[in-house]
């Protein structure tokens, strides 16, 4: 099983270093449908669909790899495909607001708070005020623990 693993790995290198994307995403494809909880794959997928100009395609495969990730409690994993997200798509809010939220569990108060600040602003372009309100709070909290801990 390993050497066939290894095999379509080669196939594979081969293909993206020929600049063959195309057929190199359709390798990849079948892998993703027989395997669907391979991260790695989806990943290659995902950025091999971003180098053909398939944007949703590419989010799609990033996204629930990010979410698998999150799930799983890989945070700092989640953390980096979502940071990719964001940079896809800045105005999505639920990437932005995932985005925010775990760099606020995992103790990073600087960059939730700028997430944070980037989901208000997208919340109130939508006219979302009320939920900006609970944003604006968030970020207080953030702040107020911040100070405690110094």
């Amino acid at each position: 099983m390993a050497q066939t693993e290894g095999i379509a790995q080669n196939k594979l290198n081969r293909l993206i270093g020929k600049g063959k994307f195309k057929q190199a995403a359709k390798l990849l494809e079948k892998t993703v449908k027989k395997t669907p909880t391979d991260d790695r794959s989806r990943m290659k997928l995902g950025e091999l669909y971003l180098r053909l100009g398939q944007g949703e395609e590419a989010f799609a495969q990033l996204a629930f790899v990010g979410n698998r990730y999150r799930e799983g409690g890989m945070l700092m994993k989640a953390k980096a495909v979502y940071s990719r997200l964001v940079e896809l798509n800045e105005d999505h809010v639920d990437y932005v607001r995932a985005l925010a939220e775990l760099n606020q569990n995992i103790g990073l108060s600087d960059e939730a708070t700028v997430q944070y600040q980037k989901l208000a602003g997208l919340l109130i372009r939508s006219g979302k005020k009320n939920e900006t309100l609970g944003i604006f709070a968030t970020m207080l909290d953030i702040g107020v623990a911040q100070v405690e801990d110094r």
